[in-house]
């Protein structure tokens, strides 16, 4: 099994790979780091209540989108090489 997915890396060209774990890799950190700016984009910033919540809300996104792209990379693998983890019953 360890030869299949070197396998199939092996045949990924490195630009996929990268873009794979770079741009999700960047948009998690500047959702983390600067929600109150991207929140400013699209709520007024005289309304401050709305910016405090928009902004902790984008924050916690920022971390669910994080799990997510994990069990997305997962599950590609997974389905890559064609052996899905089996869950117990």
């Amino acid at each position: 099994m360890q030869q299949k997915s070197n396998q199939i890396y092996a045949s990924m060209p490195p630009v996929r790979l990268f873009f794979h774990a770079a741009v999700p890799g960047v948009a998690i950190i500047l959702m983390c780091g600067f929600p109150r700016a991207i929140a400013s984009i699209f709520v007024d910033s005289k309304d401050t209540q709305l910016l405090d919540m928009a902004s902790r809300a984008l924050w916690l996104f920022s971390l669910k989108f994080f799990f997510w792209w994990f069990s997305f990379t997962a599950l590609g693998f997974y389905n890559a090489i064609q052996e899905p983890k089996k869950l117990p019953s």
